[in-house]
């Protein structure tokens, strides 16, 4: 099956410092693909540069879609909310597609359901939880009907219920998606294949399964498996 996403050789430079460094990789029509590593291992800049938002050497491509048929779900809602209501942050992007009206209500109630808000069309995005404008800032991507999700630590700062939530509505989307997160329980959940950045470098890329029961190879690149940090107190009893 031929990759919807190429990336080849791509660098990414911020003051005279590789902050991504030849990175290659291709992503299959509706794969799950986790990105991990440690802080300041670039997987916020790689996906930036997947949605071409940063200047960057090397190739991106997507193979049979146009650019606009990315969404981008950022780490802060915040950036991605910025109209009076709801129902117009929601109906944004379905409007800059030149949908009909009609359509566009269709979309921003189909994705509303898809996060469980329903009924919060009027509601000013301000005054919501960071959990529901978590799910508010990934129904804006939902309504435009996307081929490809980057979501960026979609569950960071939600208590559990709402980290249950978001991951409910990452695993009911049917298309390509690739998801940065410091959450292995997340990423074990959630995708298929898991992609290991440090120093802005891959270092392993594989079946979720495998990668994350090679301890050696997390720990290596600063992460730990979800049962050791269970069994840590445990363990000193």
């Amino acid at each position: 099956m031929e990759n919807i996403v190429e990336v080849a050789n791509l660098v990414v430079e911020y003051d005279g410092r590789k902050v991504l460094d030849t990175i290659s990789f291709g992503v299959k029509s509706n794969e799950k693909v986790g990105l991990i590593g440690p802080n300041g291992a670039g997987k916020t800049t790689l996906l930036m540069a997947l949605r071409k938002l940063i200047r960057f050497d090397g190739s991106v491509s997507y193979n049979g879609i146009s650019e606009a048929a990315i969404g981008t779900v950022f780490q802060n809602p915040d950036i991605q909310l910025f109209m009076p209501t709801v129902f117009d942050d929601v109906a944004f992007g379905p409007l800059n597609q030149g949908l009909s009206s009609f359509e566009v209500r269709r979309r921003v109630e189909e994705a509303l359901a898809r996060v469980g808000l329903s009924g919060f069309e009027r509601r000013q995005p301000h005054h919501l939880s960071e959990g529901e404008k978590k799910k508010v800032a990934i129904a804006t991507v939902l309504s435009m009907k996307p081929s490809v999700y980057l979501l960026d630590e979609p569950t960071t700062g939600l208590d559990p219920l709402s980290q249950f939530d978001v991951a409910r509505i990452i695993c009911d989307i049917e298309e390509t998606v690739i998801v940065a997160s410091h959450d292995l329980e997340l990423i074990a959940g959630l995708v298929d294949r898991v992609i290991v950045l440090n120093g802005g470098r891959i270092v392993a890329d594989g079946h979720v399964d495998e990668i994350l029961a090679d301890k050696e190879l997390l720990v290596r690149n600063r992460l730990l498996p979800p049962d050791d940090i269970r069994s840590l107190c445990r363990s000193a009893r």
